[in-house]
């Protein structure tokens, strides 16, 4: 019985000590496997942008890019302290510029621009480049440039101070609650959006159907710049779903202002059913097309406008966006144009008008906006 309980205690411990050198090997293969992995990813992107040293594989970090682009991009900017870094998405090394210097040569390039433009994510949400056909351009921008004349601004601005009251007194009023943060970046989509909608295409709508719009807008534009993965919950699955609901509004909003001859005909602009606006793009778009004899039907009408929209609210929030944050980063710059304010108010009083604005009345805040330009072209 001695015999057999001291065979059986030594075996317990050979199990025992066994375990013990797997367990030992096993976390030895696995640091050497890692430190492998690291000296091999060093060893791969020591001349390439930063970028993480070790990924999962395949996944890397398209899970977060998808779940939200514009924050995942931020902190990698603050992360790195450049604008121009690596990512890794559906196993493939991306390489991210946010620099519009380094952006300059290729984008200045027509060649260049030609063999890239309309990209396809572009062509499904807003359908082909128009205007890039014959004269069309020229006449696009014809039509254009005589709604966004000094008059027709000076006598909209205060269509303009109504609406970005309105928004700025939201904002506040979020920012007041404790622990809260403003997505600016969403915020001013939504700012410039509505203002695209109800004074520079003219169109009137009550107040909430026209909250229902710009909501479709933004959402259908933010698909614009994503990874465009179809699956519910993502921003391009969303957009994708949007796009038909939101043309289909559109396209009865035209109707229902250029009411055709015939149900389904072409629409007619001697009907117009709406009073003259100081800046009325859609009527505009509609002499664009009759000029390049493209025919004029709610549905070409329609993707025309969402076009528009989309020329004239990406473009304008993203130099609103970097104004402000630019801006918020430099309390001397704050200052100043605070200081300069206050000059004109006491020499103008407080309502905002077209004087108000120009370069001799607010030098320092024209060259602030200027030089934003300069920086972060939209």
């Amino acid at each position: 019985g001695r015999i057999r309980m001291g065979l059986a205690v030594s075996l317990r411990g050979s199990e025992q000590g066994s375990t013990s050198s797997y367990l030992l090997t096993a976390a030895v293969g696995c640091t050497t496997l890692a430190a492998g992995a690291l000296a091999y990813s060093w060893f791969n992107h020591r001349a390439s942008p930063p970028g993480p040293w070790f990924h999962l594989p395949v996944v890397g970090e398209t899970l977060e890019l998808i779940a939200d682009p514009a924050t995942a991009m931020w902190r990698r900017y603050k992360r790195y302290g450049k604008a121009i870094f690596r990512a890794h998405l559906f196993g493939t090394k991306w390489v991210v510029v946010g620099d519009p210097e380094m952006l300059r040569g290729p984008m200045s390039d027509p060649e260049y621009l030609q063999s890239i433009m309309p990209v396809k994510t572009f062509s499904i949400l807003m359908g082909s480049l128009y205007n890039r056909q014959g004269d069309w351009h020229r006449i696009f921008r014809k039509h254009m440039a005589q709604q966004l004349s000094v008059q027709r601004l000076r006598e909209s601005v205060p269509q303009f101070c109504v609406i970005f009251n309105h928004h700025v007194e939201q904002w506040v009023a979020a920012a007041s609650v404790p622990g809260a943060r403003l997505r600016l970046d969403d915020l001013t989509r939504l700012l410039i959006a509505e203002t695209a909608f109800s004074v520079v295409a003219g169109t009137k709508l009550p107040v909430k159907e026209l909250g229902e719009l710009v909501s479709m807008a933004t959402t259908l534009q933010a698909g614009l710049f994503c990874v465009p993965l179809y699956f519910p919950g993502t921003t391009w699955y969303k957009a994708v779903n949007i796009r038909k609901p939101y043309l289909e509004i559109l396209a009865a909003i035209v109707t229902s202002r250029f009411t055709p001859a015939t149900p389904g005909g072409p629409l007619r602009m001697e009907s117009d059913t709406q009073a003259p606006q100081p800046m009325d793009t859609n009527r505009a778009m509609l002499e664009e097309l009759a000029d390049v004899g493209q025919p004029l039907t709610a549905d070409v009408a329609a993707l025309r406008c969402a076009q528009n929209l989309l020329g004239a609210t990406e473009t304008t929030a993203a130099s609103t966006l970097a104004l402000l944050i630019i801006t918020s980063a430099r309390p001397d710059v704050q200052q100043k144009l605070r200081a300069e304010q206050a000059t004109l108010i006491k020499e103008k009083g407080r309502d905002i008008t077209w004087e108000c604005m120009t370069p001799t009345s607010v030098p320092y805040l024209d060259a602030c906006v200027k030089e934003v330009m300069r920086f972060a072209p939209s």
